[in-house]
């Protein structure tokens, strides 16, 4: 008997769902994340999936908040943030990283 193929979870299993263009083509992409802390990035062409691939597995205590694309290169970025307020500036080329993902960006907000 074969083994079920892989799923992905559905899409009601993501924590965020962010828009942005990821390798620089001018078309816009999506990034889905989860409760694990992983997230995978749509790479589209239109209205159809031109490649996906996971961009993070962090764990549970890093989560999704924000993207853009923070350093000028025309490729979008994204923005995690941590249970104890910590954030960190993940630099994206596509569904690769830039740069080796860098805990030591943090941002706090003082009340």
């Amino acid at each position: 008997m074969e083994a079920a193929p892989a799923r992905w979870p559905p899409l009601f299993l993501a924590v965020a769902l962010k828009a942005g263009d990821f390798n620089g083509d001018g078309k816009t992409d999506l990034v889905r994340s989860f409760s694990d802390g992983s997230a995978i990035v749509y790479l589209m062409n239109g209205t159809s999936i031109a490649s996906q691939a996971t961009v993070r597995a962090a764990g549970s205590g890093w989560k999704l908040v924000h993207v853009g694309d923070f350093n000028g290169d025309g490729k979008t970025d994204i923005v995690w943030e941590a249970a104890d307020g910590s954030t960190q500036l993940t630099l994206m080329n596509g569904t690769a990283f830039a740069s080796t993902p860098n805990h030591s960006y943090v941002w706090r907000t003082s009340s």
